[in-house]
């Protein structure tokens, strides 16, 4: 949710920048807004970067794995950078709604689960959703028995969902900034920080209803990203995740991305 002021080549409307050091503001450490609902996704079509439909197929069955979609949303404060602070101070501009997608692969048998989930930022940067992580650390997260989910990070990302599929991917998007100083106009590509500070919390609550991974102990939550996935990254934990009362990520993994 930081606020973007420069057009990026990544297709982002807006762009954050990327900080070395974090002075919490008073406004923004508060208890994390929660996701409002999750459901699995339409059952039209299959998902988009499903594994069974890639160039080379992975067959996630013959691992033990499967493989689930889900929709989400709620609420997202959206950030900005204090005037005349230290980068890292930031304030609250006002809250906007969204609807996102989670793409999980888990072992079937939950014994088998170790309790390592790696996020994966998903890059949009060539204008769709592109896996990245996932097909270098495949083998890694299924011969251990991790979890591996992504999460589609950007407007950009959004739009190449619903030119696939606009049945299945209807519902889904960022609402408009609510910063009139912005002149990019649509969506607004900041949600994405309030996102994870949510799905974070959730994924760590085992008891919650709304957990896709619930009754599930989940002992270490690593977020990662590539390129532009890594630079969003850069901004949350430099920027965000110093400010929120309670978090819910272990660690984090910035591949090929700036700052």
């Amino acid at each position: 949710m930081i606020r973007i002021r420069c057009i990026l080549a990544f297709a982002l409307a807006c762009s954050a920048r990327l900080v070395m050091a974090a002075i919490p503001s008073p406004d923004s450490i508060m208890p994390v807004p929660p996701i409002q609902w999750l459901r699995p996704a339409p059952t039209i079509g299959h998902a988009f970067g499903s594994s069974a439909h890639q160039q080379v197929p992975t067959d996630l069955a013959a691992q033990g794995y499967r493989e689930d979609e889900y929709l989400f949303g709620g609420q997202a404060r959206i950030y900005d950078f204090v005037e005349g602070q230290a980068n890292a101070v930031i304030r609250t501009l006002g809250r906007i709604g969204y609807v996102d997608r989670l793409l999980i692969r888990r072992p079937v048998d939950p014994a088998r689960f170790s309790g390592n989930v790696v996020l994966e930022v998903i890059n949009s940067a060539l204008d769709f959703d592109a896996l990245a992580i996932w097909p270098y650390m495949q083998g890694q997260i299924m011969q251990n028995g991790d979890i591996w989910i992504g999460i589609t990070a950007s407007p950009t990302g959004i739009r190449s969902l619903k030119s696939a599929n606009p049945l299945r991917y209807a519902a889904m998007g960022f609402g408009p900034s609510p910063d009139r100083d912005c002149p990019a106009s649509g969506p607004e590509v900041g949600a994405i920080f309030d996102i994870l500070n949510q799905l974070g919390h959730l994924l760590r609550q085992p008891g919650d209803p709304l957990n896709p991974l619930r009754g599930l102990d989940v002992r270490a939550l690593i977020a990662t990203g590539y390129s532009q996935g890594a630079m969003i990254l850069a901004t949350y934990t430099h920027a965000i995740a110093p400010n929120l009362a309670d978090g819910g990520f272990d660690g984090f993994i910035s591949i090929a991305g700036i700052g």
